[in-house]
């Protein structure tokens, strides 16, 4: 595993992660008040330190052998779409005035950080395939 590789992912996620709240900065005057979490730095913060594990776990994967990393993509995946459910339930159980706002930006962002992730490392890979 090169923490080389590492590095580069983690200054993508990191640019990407400011352009995403930058964007959100310009789009939360045109949003309906319901679909306004403020707290939203703190699920950007979540996700960049979720995908960063992931990475890091697919990458050590990697390095070990195509199974290995076929299986850990396979259930890191699910295990993450999971535990994002689960801390959608509880989130909107314990706070149902936040609830509709919550969701919608953590499902969002989950969809964003996925792409992200998904386009990275079918980019990263499939470079090593074909050299």
């Amino acid at each position: 595993m090169s923490m080389k590789s590492f590095r580069g992912f983690l200054t993508r996620l990191l640019i990407y992660s400011a352009l995403i709240l930058v964007i959100r900065l310009l789009v939360a005057p045109s949003l309906p008040p319901q679909a306004l979490f403020e707290p939203f730095r703190l699920l950007v913060i979540f996700f960049i330190i979720a995908t960063s594990a992931f990475h890091l776990g697919l990458l050590r994967a990697a390095a070990k052998s195509d199974q290995a990393f076929v299986r850990y993509f396979m259930g890191a995946t699910g295990i993450k779409l999971f535990l994002y459910m689960i801390i959608m339930i509880v989130f909107a159980t314990l706070f149902r005035d936040q609830a509709i706002a919550f969701i919608s930006n953590f499902f969002v962002l989950y969809l964003l950080y996925s792409a992200f992730e998904v386009v990275l490392i079918y980019k990263k890979f499939s470079a090593i395939r074909n050299s």
